[in-house]
């Protein structure tokens, strides 16, 4: 399974469970408008369901491809002060996310 995040933050953690993160920025620059609609795209042909933003960074762009390709938008921090309860709370949103429930875990 693949999910976008703005910033490529997980790629340990979604290495290590056969996953594939999609990054929105590129070198630190938000996408233009061809590739938002690339990655719109992308959703739509790779099931691509959860975008993860971070509370460091501004989740415009991330909002924007969530509200018109219809994925759901859920916030998770690299940063965390717990980290492990953060690795367990962001498996928990890509199962959710992906066996289609609602809301966060």
């Amino acid at each position: 399974q693949a999910f976008f995040v703005y910033h490529p933050a997980w790629e340990c953690f979604a290495a290590d469970y056969g996953l594939r993160q999609v990054a929105i920025e590129k070198d630190g620059k938000e996408p233009s408008d061809r590739e938002l609609t690339e990655m719109r795209q992308a959703a739509a042909e790779t099931a691509i369901k959860l975008i993860l933003t971070q509370p460091q960074i501004s989740s415009r762009a991330a909002e924007a491809i969530a509200r018109t390709a219809g994925l759901r938008l859920e916030t998770a921090d690299p940063l965390a002060a717990d980290p492990t309860a953060e690795l367990r709370r962001l498996a928990d949103l890509l199962v959710s996310a992906y066996r289609g429930e609602e809301g966060a875990p």
